[in-house]
This record gives C-alpha cells, structure tokens and sequence, in this order.
C-alpha cells in the first residue's frame, strides 16, 4: 500500500518535470522498474503475512476445539465409570450369592453356565454397558488419529475396576455359544479382542494359586481334559489293531462337552492363553514318542509282569459254583487270565479268589494288573507285526484327528478363531 501512493504522487507530478523526464528517461525507467519490483515483492509479502496469521488462527481454533473434544471425551467416560460401579457390585454380589450361577460354574459345562448367565436381568444390564463403554472408546474417541495404546489406557482404567469374578462372566458371555437377543455376543467378542480385555487375567481361583507355575495348571487342565482322553483311545487301538483301528469321532453319539473353563482360555489374550495352545501342538509329536516308548519297555514290562504272577505259583483259584483250580505254572495262571479276559462281560470278578493257607486276594484287587498285562501282550503283537509302521501310522492319524476335532470345537466357541 506504501508503494501505491508513492506511485501516485510521482504520476501527479509529471507534467511539472515533463522535459526533465524526456532527458533522463532512461535513468528514470530503471528506478520505476526497481518501485515496480519492490511494490510486487511488499505485496508478496503482505499475503504471505496475512496467509500465516491465517493459518495460526486456524491452529488455534483447531486446538481449542481438540482441548474441548478431549475435555468432553473425558467427562462422559468418568461419567460411564461412575455408572458402572453400582451395577458391577450387584454383578458381584450375584455371583457370590446366586445358587444356580454356583451349581454351573461347579458343573464347568459351557452348554450349562452360558444359559444360565445370560438370563440373568442384572448381568445383562451389566454386558451392555460394557460394550458401551468399549463402543465409546473405540468409536468417539476425541481424535480419529489416536493410537491404539491411547485407546487401550483408557479400557485399562475399565478392567482395572472389575473383579476376576466378573471378568469370567464378561468373558463367557462373550463366547459364540447362542445369542437370545438381549445383547450382542458377536460385538462383544470382538472388542474384548480388539483390546485385550483379558491379557493380565488368568480368571480362575486354581490359576490364581499357581500364578507363579500357570504352565503346570494348564498341563494339568489339559491332560484331565484332552491328553488324558487321546491316550485311551490311543490305548484302545493299540488293543484292538490286529482287528481294526477305530476312530471315535466317526460315532456320531461322540459329542464331549466343552469346559467352561478351557473355553474362556482358549477363546481370549490371556496369561493361560499361550501354555493352552502349545499344549494341543505339542500334543500329536507327545503321542508318537509315547507309543514309541511304550513299544522298547514293552519287554521290560512283560519280565515285570512275570515275576508278579510267579507270586501266585502255588494259590488255589476259586471260583463261586465251580471247582477249585490249583495254580502250578505261570503258564496256566497266564492261561486263566486269557479266559478271563474272553469271558469278562459274563464272568463278575467279586466271586473269584485266590488262596493259599490263611492268604486271600480277592481277584477284583487284581484286575488293573491282568489289564497291563493285556496292553503289553498286545505292544508285543504289534512289535513283531511286519506291518507295525502302517498300523502305527494309522493309530497316530486317529490321534490327530481327534486333536483337529477338539480345537475345532473350541474354536467353534469364538468368533475369533485361533
């Protein structure tokens, strides 16, 4: 603006310095060209000032508006936890006090305390604002650009609030077992994931107690559950393979109930979590070299087995309604035991004895040893069978089709598949 009226004095003035311009016009135009490039540059600089005072008034008012966002973020999430507290106490206290919430979780079938929770009226008043408090977080946060640890801080300062109790209920509610309407299971699920709801949870008293040894809870959960099954149908094929190989899961009547308990660990980020899952894919190579140790003591076992019936060399066997058979050999008493073990479903153990002098032993006391003996007679058959490798083979397939079967039907207790 300077350069303008400058500019307009000069153009006013010459008529007055016409013939002094005419002489020196050529000094003259090199000074309007330095006035022209100095006005272009001022006003160069004026927009450039006027674009900056712009921008920081931008700024200002873009941060005014994120410290009133955040305040207000801020605000209704303190204002959710307030609401949350009464209704997490009287899940609580639900929990402790209700018989039927009591008896399932005793129980530990999934199929028994999912329906039970989910019909309860305070529990799922309960469910629902959690997810709200979660949908809040994930969907209002006070900027759309946050972080996902600046949105976990904020579902930590929820879980810190909730007792393990409560948590266990969240989480089996979050389970795909049915969905009755009252609330969303999917949903649920889903965030409870989405922000490790239970990452430092082990949610279970036994599990709190060995917080120091969880991977021993685990195992021990784990071989009650899974490895200890897998090794009796593994047992059974064993028995059975000069016949045939059977595989359980084709029994269309064979449906194990899933534990409440392995299906909360196996369903979410937990501290059980990781010894659960490298417990089932640890399993199929567990079984071959138990199969395969099984085989090389086999022998060892037959020498034991040997000298415990050579203790009955001598005894009367008696038998309710029949003669008394004195026992000479361990080849009878061997010869005895194999037709016992043909005729068993017709033959009741409690009416046998065995005798000598004042010395009785009630033949049922005896059975678990008669039935070692049949699983090594058998590991002895199949040692000397010129097709044991296929047979093995075909045992350790059963073996881990049924560990695909289980983790099937746990991973069918979750949206999210592990």
């Amino acid at each position: 603006m300077p350069f303008l009226f400058i500019f307009a004095i000069l153009f006013a003035l010459v008529p007055i310095f016409w013939n002094f311009i005419v002489e020196n016009y050529v000094a003259i135009g090199t000074v309007a060209t330095a006035f022209a490039f100095l006005a272009t540059a001022w006003a160069a600089f004026e927009a450039r000032y006027s674009a900056k005072a712009a921008m920081k008034a931008v700024k200002l008012t873009s941060d005014s508006l994120y410290e009133m966002r955040k305040a207000s973020f801020k605000q209704w999430f303190q204002l959710l936890l307030e609401q949350h507290a009464p209704m997490h106490d009287e899940v609580q206290n639900l929990i402790s006090t209700d018989q039927d919430i009591s008896i399932k979780f005793n129980i530990n079938f999934l199929q028994s305390s999912f329906p039970t929770l989910s019909k309860k009226t305070e529990v799922i008043r309960y469910i629902n604002h959690i997810v709200s408090i979660l949908e809040f977080v994930d969907n209002d946060f006070y900027t759309t650009n946050a972080s996902f640890n600046e949105k976990k801080q904020y579902v930590e300062q929820l879980t810190n609030r909730i007792n393990s109790d409560v948590k266990l209920v969240i989480a089996i509610l979050g389970l795909n077992v049915f969905d009755n309407g009252t609330y969303t299971p999917r949903r649920l699920n889903e965030l409870l994931n989405k922000y490790d709801f239970f990452n430092r949870e082990c949610f279970f008293k036994e599990a709190i107690e060995k917080i120091n040894t969880l991977d021993d809870y685990v195992n021990e959960l784990f071989y009650k559950n899974y490895r200890n099954y897998i090794e009796i149908y593994m047992k059974k094929n064993v028995l059975t393979h000069q016949v045939e190989i059977i595989n359980p899961i084709a029994n269309s009547n064979f449906k194990p109930k899933v534990k409440t308990s392995i299906a909360v660990i196996w369903a979410y980020n937990n501290l059980c979590h990781a010894y659960l899952k490298k417990s089932f894919d640890e399993l199929p190579g567990f079984m071959k070299a138990t199969i395969d140790i099984w085989l090389e003591n086999s022998l060892t076992i037959k020498d034991e087995h040997n000298d415990i019936f050579r203790n009955y060399v001598g005894f009367d066997l008696n038998i309710q309604g029949h003669d008394t058979i004195k026992i000479k050999a361990i080849r009878q008493l061997k010869f005895l035991i194999d037709v016992y073990l043909k005729e068993r479903g017709r033959v009741d153990p409690h009416s046998i004895t065995l005798t000598k002098g004042t010395e009785k032993v009630h033949f049922v006391n005896f059975i678990p040893k008669i039935e070692e003996y049949e699983f090594n007679n058998a590991l002895l058959k199949l040692e000397k069978n010129h097709e044991k490798k296929a047979i093995i083979r075909k045992i350790l397939e059963v073996v881990n089709e049924n560990i695909a079967f289980y983790k099937e039907q746990l991973d069918a207790c979750t949206f999210n598949k592990n």
